[in-house]
Protein backbone atom coordinates (compact mmCIF):
# COMPACT_ATOMS: atom_id res chain seq x y z
CA UNK A 1 0.00 0.00 0.00
CA UNK A 2 3.18 2.63 0.34
CA UNK A 3 3.96 2.14 -3.39
CA UNK A 4 0.62 3.44 -3.88
CA UNK A 5 0.36 5.81 -1.58
CA UNK A 6 3.77 7.28 -3.10
CA UNK A 7 2.60 7.30 -6.92
CA UNK A 8 -0.72 9.11 -5.14
CA UNK A 9 1.03 12.10 -3.97
CA UNK A 10 3.70 11.94 -6.71
CA UNK A 11 0.45 12.21 -9.19
CA UNK A 12 -0.91 15.47 -7.12
CA UNK A 13 1.93 17.14 -6.67
CA UNK A 14 2.78 16.86 -10.67
CA UNK A 15 -0.98 17.77 -11.64
CA UNK A 16 -0.46 20.56 -8.80
CA UNK A 17 2.66 21.89 -10.87
CA UNK A 18 1.23 21.58 -14.07
CA UNK A 19 -1.90 23.32 -13.16
CA UNK A 20 0.68 26.54 -12.13
CA UNK A 21 2.67 26.39 -15.21
CA UNK A 22 -0.87 26.54 -17.01
CA UNK A 23 -1.86 29.50 -15.33
CA UNK A 24 1.29 31.39 -15.23
CA UNK A 25 1.23 30.50 -19.39
CA UNK A 26 -2.46 31.82 -19.69
CA UNK A 27 -1.33 35.29 -17.61
CA UNK A 28 1.43 35.54 -19.58
CA UNK A 29 -0.54 34.88 -23.05
CA UNK A 30 -3.04 37.61 -22.16
CA UNK A 31 -0.45 40.27 -21.26
CA UNK A 32 1.16 39.81 -24.72
CA UNK A 33 -2.23 39.90 -26.14
CA UNK A 34 -2.51 43.50 -24.48
CA UNK A 35 0.49 44.37 -25.62
CA UNK A 36 0.39 43.21 -29.03
CA UNK A 37 -2.72 45.05 -29.12
CA UNK A 38 -1.40 48.53 -27.86
CA UNK A 39 1.35 48.24 -30.09
CA UNK A 40 -1.13 47.83 -33.48
CA UNK A 41 -2.88 50.43 -32.15
CA UNK A 42 0.39 53.06 -32.05
CA UNK A 43 1.16 51.43 -35.31
CA UNK A 44 -2.04 52.05 -37.06
CA UNK A 45 -2.91 55.96 -34.63
CA UNK A 46 0.20 57.16 -33.66
CA UNK A 47 -0.62 61.01 -34.12
CA UNK A 48 -3.40 60.28 -31.22
CA UNK A 49 -1.92 57.95 -29.37
CA UNK A 50 1.36 60.55 -29.28
CA UNK A 51 -1.27 63.34 -28.25
CA UNK A 52 -3.00 61.21 -25.50
CA UNK A 53 0.44 60.21 -24.11
CA UNK A 54 1.66 64.11 -24.31
CA UNK A 55 -1.55 65.51 -22.96
CA UNK A 56 -1.32 62.92 -19.96
CA UNK A 57 2.36 63.74 -19.03
CA UNK A 58 1.37 67.51 -19.08
CA UNK A 59 -1.21 67.19 -16.85
CA UNK A 60 1.22 65.77 -14.26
Amino acid sequence: MEQLELLYDHYKETFSLSKEAQNRRNKNFLILCILEAISFWVLVQSEKVFELFTSGISEH
